[in-house]
């Protein structure tokens, strides 16, 4: 799959806005793991949360996981 994204090939995000939705579904996140960088989709509601809950955990991973629907909501 070739994404047009100058950060792919170094990007260790879990989630790409990019992704397929599928793939997205059945990923996980950690708060150590890396933040999608892409100016073009800091405001998506997950990436917000995402940024959030990194900083009041300060990257904890011991916090547990978070999926794609519960960091897409308000």
């Amino acid at each position: 799959m070739d994404i047009d994204c100058k950060y792919f090939s170094g990007c260790s995000a879990p989630f790409c806005p990019k992704e397929e939705d599928k793939k997205l579904k059945s990923s996980l996140w950690y708060p150590n793991e890396e933040i999608c960088k892409v100016r073009d989709y800091k405001q998506l509601i997950w990436i917000r949360n995402q940024k959030k809950i990194k900083k009041v955990t300060k990257g904890n991973f011991e916090i547990g996981y978070f999926t794609i629907e519960m960091l897409d909501r308000r």
